[in-house]
């Protein structure tokens, strides 16, 4: 099994005057711009999920959108143990048993996500930047220290894959 971890693209700033929470910031005209051309670059590399799965706060949800529109996914679900502050726990159960599977979330708990699959513990952390993917993959389903680490790619480097295409 193949875990992609994606982590939204860019917001609305909280301090931005229409915002009264975290869960209603929206994508940036900029964000969904460099998210879409971020997702080609995802399909160069051959990234297809069977199916996405997502935070339910407004920015990881326009990210899933485009994701499942670019890379033609079957679909997103709205999970939420991928809201900030979920973690393992809250995420593995349930999690659909398929050979691509991606996850849109949010730092720090991307990042601790991947940590606890690749070795059991919260330490050392992966860093996302916004629109940064990793790629876990598995003998089975996630399970702690269950991953090996295919690669990580940073939003720069996935749009540079999508112009080079």
């Amino acid at each position: 099994m193949n875990c992609y971890l994606i982590r939204h693209a860019i917001a609305e700033d909280l301090s931005a005057p229409s915002k009264r929470d975290d869960a209603s910031r929206a994508l940036t005209a900029r964000g969904r711009v460099r998210m879409r051309i971020a997702a080609r670059g995802l399909l160069a590399l051959g990234v297809r999920p069977q199916r996405v799965l997502t935070s339910p706060l407004l920015r990881a949800r326009e990210t899933a959108a485009i994701l499942v529109e670019e890379l033609g996914a079957g679909g997103e679900t709205l999970w939420p143990g991928l809201a900030p502050g979920g973690g393992a726990t809250q995420v593995e159960p349930g999690l659909p048993a398929l050979e691509n599977l991606m996850l849109v979330g949010h730092e720090p708990d991307l990042g601790a996500l991947a940590a606890y699959w690749l070795g059991g513990g919260q330490r050392p952390q992966l860093v996302f930047r916004k629109g940064a993917c990793a790629c876990l993959s598995f003998p089975a389903r996630p399970a702690a220290a269950g991953a090996r680490l295919e690669w990580l790619l940073q939003p720069r480097q996935l749009r540079a894959l999508a112009l080079s295409a």
